[in-house]
């Protein structure tokens, strides 16, 4: 893994198989080999970076600091090469820090924690350094609710086209906690222990995708389900739904029940770091309607409400009921004596997140209805 020159090379390992110390390595190994080069290195917050990176890092390094290299803290903190090399200390869960960066290589730790992909993505578009060879990879140990890491390494697919990747680019290296002679001796005895199944024991310890069932919702197509809202539609009710978000991002939806029976998707709003005046804007800049909020918000349901906002606690949350509500109304059905079948929800062109997550949900092969 350290030494594969291919351009997005994945090692998948189970929990403290050395994933960060060998992204650290093969970040030191680049800067060093090309010098003036530069990389950024995430982890999932910069919490981690300090917690989990840096260490890795001066376990393997730090007999080299203060003379080949040297960090500075920030902000934002970076490791300063005395050849010239620059590797940027990032946290992979606040993707707008990545953007309008030029780089020759990056390095991704514990992509399935969190939603990274959006990261991937905006790191593989700064990969335009000249006269470098350009190298992107990831760490992680694999997750089957994170289908788009599966799909990209295994399937060598597009998550969201389905479009097939160059295989050459794409390389898994594996690498099992059982390997590692420097864990304590019972490390992965006590992990077998608290293992709930052997497939969980294949995930976490051999560092393997499970298997799935396949997406939760196969019927969903962007040809069928995403349309322009149609300009002659009469809107007999209008509702927003809100999903606050502090580390994830805060979701914001807005569909519509249309005279024909059918509900349309016609907007979005999503960031991170939301702060609540900025909800409060957002909200605004639309057609007031009632807004349908995840019931655990309560703060700031009391906090809408007081600012005139027709804030609603969503009768429940649980999964399951809402995987029912979205797979009825997906399903292709004649309505009102149609000649064809057709689903009873569309998604606007403006729902681009929202589109993304129904492409890439996956369940569990242990599921049950």
């Amino acid at each position: 893994f350290v030494l594969s020159e291919a351009k997005y090379s994945a090692l998948l390992g189970g929990v403290g198989s050395g994933k960060t110390v060998a992204s650290a390595t093969k970040a030191f190994v680049y800067a060093l080999n090309h010098g003036g080069a530069m990389g950024v290195v995430t982890s999932p917050t910069y919490t981690q970076v300090w917690d989990n990176l840096m260490p890795a890092v001066r376990s393997k390094f730090g007999e080299l600091e203060g003379s080949l290299w040297e960090v500075r803290r920030g902000p934002p903190p970076e490791i300063r090469f005395a050849n010239g090399s620059l590797i940027l200390l990032r946290p992979a869960l606040d993707p707008d820090k990545l953007r309008g960066l030029t780089l020759a290589f990056f390095g991704m730790d514990e992509i399935a924690i969190g939603q990274q992909e959006e990261a991937f993505i905006i790191l593989q578009g700064r990969l335009r350094q000249t006269g470098f060879p350009q190298q992107g990879w990831v760490t992680t140990t694999p997750h089957y609710r994170k289908p788009w890491i599966r799909k990209t390494w295994q399937d060598k697919r597009n998550p969201t086209t389905g479009a097939r990747l160059p295989a050459k680019d794409y390389p898994i290296f594996k690498a099992s906690t059982t390997h590692n002679i420097y864990l304590p001796e019972t490390f992965v005895a006590d992990l077998r222990a608290r293992a709930p199944s052997e497939r969980y024991i294949r995930q976490e310890i051999y560092g393997e995708f499970i298997d799935v069932s396949g997406v939760a919702f196969e019927q969903f197509s962007e040809t069928t389900h995403v349309r322009l809202p149609p300009k002659d539609a009469k809107i007999v009710r209008r509702v927003m739904g809100v999903d606050f978000g502090s580390q994830a991002p805060t979701a914001l939806e807005e569909f519509a029940l249309l005279s024909d029976g059918t509900i349309q998707g016609y907007w979005e709003f999503y960031k991170r770091k939301c702060d609540e005046r900025e909800l409060l804007e957002a909200i605004a800049s639309r057609p007031k309607c009632p807004v349908l909020c995840d019931p655990t918000g309560r703060e700031q349901i009391d906090f809408m409400r007081r600012n005139g906002v027709q804030a609603k606690k969503a009768r429940g949350n649980k999964f399951e009921l809402r995987y029912r509500l979205w797979a009825a109304r997906l399903k292709l059905q004649r309505l009102g004596g149609q000649s064809f079948a057709k689903p009873s929800l569309y998604l606007s062109p403006d729902q681009p997140m929202l589109i993304s997550e129904l492409t890439n949900l996956a369940f569990a092969e242990t599921r049950t209805a």
